[in-house]
């Protein structure tokens, strides 16, 4: 009986045991750097890729159902939280992109019995490869829209995304939050523990209908004073609704929109960024304006600015309890939608394993 023939890999040179590892599969690669110690260790010293880290909190949910039901096929129903893996190739300053990859943490109903999977020995979540698409999903929470304060979800999120770090190169960090996600609190999260340097930060609200969040001035602060941000996108509001002094605009492109109740003009006029576009939401006083042109005109302010845009929209007075219920309405019909996309999900599962 002939004996199978097995590749000496840990008998290469590091080099050329390196190069093996470039050429596997990426989703076999991320397998099993989750299941084997000797493998994990190799990479974290021997890093094989260049990537950029995504993360998304949240979901931009859009409102309609029509819109709903022709949304991108590539993203699972139920989903709540995304870690994408960009690969990209970097050279002369220039980046080429030449894959995504997904993990994808959706409600544990629509993940089938599949396989279990630790990241740094923290608890096992149940996760599949997608179906004839690069990436995985993880069994999460029950529902993502109730509270449930034990799910090790977050953890896992946590242990996966220093797992990354260890074995891949990082070009960029990107982070988007929607402010929908229940048992997260975005300013007290592990993301800033892993880096505070961001290729791209927004914090936008999940859909239209829903109040902006609002946020302290000290987390307001941080957001500016703390981390290094090319492009930010921000729609939050004070939460004492008043002017935030002292705040470092810094970023190469800034976004400020329909929510701006607390920026300085003088900040704006200290600011070294190229682009910048707020909306603000109170009334800018003539002199304000006045000074600034001053400042730009003297040479000595704003000497990075390719384009400024400020626009003042007045805020009007809250919506009344009718509206509230429209929105109810609204709500309703977007989760018999998606319950819809569930169960057709499942199905596709069920399909699969008996196959």
């Amino acid at each position: 009986m002939d004996v199978p023939k097995t590749f000496p890999l840990w008998k290469l040179p590091d080099v050329p045991r390196k190069l093996v590892f470039q050429q596997m599969d990426i989703q076999d690669l991320l397998d099993l750097s989750m299941t084997s110690r000797p493998v994990k260790r190799f990479l974290t010293a021997y890093k094989t890729h260049t990537i950029q880290l995504f993360w998304e909190f949240g979901e931009n949910r859009r409102r309609s159902r029509l819109a709903l039901m022709v949304k991108s096929l590539d993203d699972p129903p139920t989903r709540y939280m995304r870690l994408s893996l960009h690969f990209v190739n970097v050279a002369d300053d220039n980046v080429t992109f030449y894959g995504i990859f997904n993990f994808f943490i959706v409600q544990s109903r629509n993940v089938g019995r599949g396989i279990e999977r630790t990241v740094n020995g923290e608890r096992a979540l149940r996760m599949n490869r997608r179906h004839n698409k690069e990436g995985f999903i993880v069994a999460g929470r029950e529902n993502r829209n109730e509270s449930d304060p034990g799910a090790p979800d977050m953890k896992f999120m946590e242990s996966l995304s220093k797992h990354v770090k260890d074995i891949f190169f990082i070009d960029k960090y990107i982070l988007r939050y929607y402010a929908s996600m229940k048992d997260f609190n975005l300013f007290d999260s592990f993301i800033w523990n892993i880096t505070r340097t961001f290729g791209e930060l927004s914090i936008e609200k999940e859909y239209a209908e829903v109040p902006i969040l609002k946020i302290d001035e000290e987390n307001i602060k941080f957001l500016f004073n703390k981390l290094n941000v090319t492009n930010m996108k921000l729609e939050v509001k004070s939460a004492l609704s008043r002017i935030v002094s002292g705040l470092v605009l810094n970023q190469k492109n800034l976004n400020i929109y329909y929510s701006c109740n607390w920026l300085d003009m003088n900040d704006v006029i200290n600011s070294t960024s190229q682009k910048i576009h707020v909306h603000f939401t109170r009334i800018i006083e003539v002199d304000e304006l006045i000074n600034l042109v001053k400042q730009w005109k003297s040479g000595e302010k704003l000497k990075n600015m390719n384009s400024l845009i400020m626009q003042m929209m007045i805020e009007e007075k809250e919506e009344e309890d009718d509206d509230d219920d429209e929105e109810g309405e609204a709500e309703e019909g977007v989760d018999e939608v998606e319950d819809s996309e569930d169960e057709e999900e499942n199905d596709e599962n069920e399909k699969r394993q008996k196959e």
